[in-house]
């Protein structure tokens, strides 16, 4: 494996941490921030390149290094861990038997369906809003990544009225 070399904006994990949040994202994708864009830190990682094309086709990223920074991102604000414990709480409630209404002895009528993406779109909806507002807040917005946000909502909502109930 040849080193992976990446620009970041913060300081960077190590490759251990690195490596334990990509298996973790392989085996259990999950949405991420946006990409903090290229900074002043270089940080090189020897990763397995199969691992980081099958996590780039997941976050449906075209570069190595932009993935890697959105990985790394969400990954240092605790957004992975949060954003997995909820992944798996949602699996263990879909799986589980259904809890009868005491009343009348029925299965309970779940208020969203466990098919149904919704809550996590808009979860995903609100971030991408924020990191929008706070762009608009920074001393030299970059239009470009303004742009790629906005891609991002608008493709999401399209999504969402696909998928409405």
């Amino acid at each position: 494996m040849k080193p992976k070399t990446i620009r970041l904006p913060f300081f960077a994990p190590s490759t251990a941490t690195l490596e334990r949040w990509l298996g973790r994202f392989l085996r259990h994708p999950v949405p991420l921030d946006s990409d903090p864009g290229a900074g002043d830190n270089l940080a090189s990682y020897r990763l397995n390149p199969e691992w980081i094309e099958r996590g780039m086709q997941l976050a449906g990223e075209q570069e190595a290094s932009s993935f890697l920074r959105r990985l790394i991102h969400t990954g240092r604000r605790g957004g992975l861990e949060q954003r997995f414990e909820t992944q798996r709480q949602e699996a263990r409630r879909a799986s589980s038997p259904p809890r009868l209404d005491p009343r009348r002895g029925q299965p309970r009528q779940a208020s969203v369906p466990a098919t149904h993406p919704r809550p996590l779109v808009e979860a995903e909806l609100a971030r991408l809003h924020r990191d929008l507002s706070d762009l608009g807040r920074s001393m030299n917005p970059n239009p470009e990544h303004r742009a790629r946000i906005e891609a991002q909502i608008a493709e999401l909502e399209r999504k969402a009225k696909c998928n409405e109930p």
